[in-house]
C-alpha cells in the first residue's frame, strides 16, 4: 500500500496580503485625518458658520504658511465671533470685516516670502460628510468663511468660526510667533506655530485638537471598518 502524502494548501493565503493592505489604509487615513480639522468637545449648533482654509497644494512650506495664515487672523476672527449674539450678527460682522481680513492674509503670505493670491469670502462651502461628537454632518454646503490660498489644492483646515468654539481660547498666544522671519525657504524646514495652537499641530505638522477626537479620523476608520467586514463576508459568505 503506497501511502501518499498531500501537502496542506490553504487556500485563503492571498486573504493575509488583502488584511495587511486594509489595515495599511486604515493607518494611512488616520494619520491623514489627522491634519484636517481642529476639532472640540460637543456638537455644532445647527445655526453656525463654519471656516475652511485651503492650502496652496500640500508641500511643506504651502502647509506651514496655511497654518500661520490661520494664526495672524485668529485673534480678528474671535473678537468677531466672540461680539455676536445671534448668528445674525456674526454673519454681518464677518461679511463686513472680509476686506480687512483679505487684506490680513495677503499681508501674511508676503511677509513670508509666497507671491500666490489669496481670496476671502462668506457664503456657501461645500463640505464632506463629518463625524462631530456623535453627530453625523452629512456633506454638503454649509455656511462658512472660505480661505483659498493660491490654488487652494492642498488639505485643508476647518473648524466652528460661531458659535466661537476654535478660537475662545486661543488669543494671546497668537501672536507669539509674530517676530519669527519664516520664508517660503525656511517653511518646509519646520517653524515655531503659535503657542495657541500647538496641540492641535503636534503631528506630523498637522492640525489637531488634544481634547478630542477628529471627526475626519472617526468616518475613515467606520468606513473601512465596513469595507473590511463586507470582503469578509462576501470571502466567507
Amino acid at each position: 500500500m503506497v501511502i501518499r502524502h498531500y501537502p496542506f494548501v490553504f487556500s485563503y493565503r492571498p486573504v493575509y496580503g488583502y488584511v495587511v493592505l486594509l489595515v495599511m489604509l486604515l493607518a494611512m487615513s488616520w494619520e491623514n485625518a489627522q491634519n484636517n480639522a481642529a476639532i472640540v468637545e460637543g456638537a455644532i449648533p445647527e445655526e453656525s458658520i463654519r471656516i475652511r482654509i485651503l492650502a496652496n497644494s500640500d508641500s511643506a512650506a504651502d502647509q506651514a504658511v496655511k497654518r500661520h495664515v490661520r494664526n495672524a487672523i485668529a485673534d480678528e476672527l474671535r473678537q468677531l465671533s466672540a461680539g455676536a449674539d445671534s448668528i445674525a450678527e456674526a454673519r454681518e460682522a464677518i461679511a463686513g470685516a472680509l476686506p480687512e481680513l483679505e487684506t490680513m492674509v495677503k499681508r501674511e503670505l508676503e511677509m513670508r516670502g509666497f507671491d500666490y493670491p489669496a481670496a476671502v469670502k462668506l457664503g456657501p462651502v461645500p463640505f464632506p460628510a463629518k463625524i462631530y461628537g456623535n453627530r453625523v454632518y452629512p456633506a454638503g454646503q454649509y455656511e462658512a468663511l472660505l480661505i483659498t490660498l493660491g490654488e487652494g489644492k492642498g488639505e485643508n483646515w476647518w473648524c466652528v468660526l460661531f458659535p466661537p468654539l476654535c478660537f475662545a481660547d486661543a488669543v494671546g498666544a497668537g501672536k507669539a510667533d509674530k517676530g519669527e522671519a519664516v520664508t517660503k525657504d525656511a517653511a518646509g524646514s519646520g517653524a515655531k506655530e503659535a503657542s495657541a495652537f500647538a496641540a492641535q499641530d503636534a503631528q506630523d505638522g498637522g492640525v489637531k485638537a488634544g481634547a478630542s477626537q477628529n471627526v475626519e479620523v472617526k468616518f475613515a476608520v467606520w468606513e473601512l471598518l465596513q469595507r473590511i467586514a463586507d470582503f469578509f463576508k462576501r470571502l466567507f459568505g
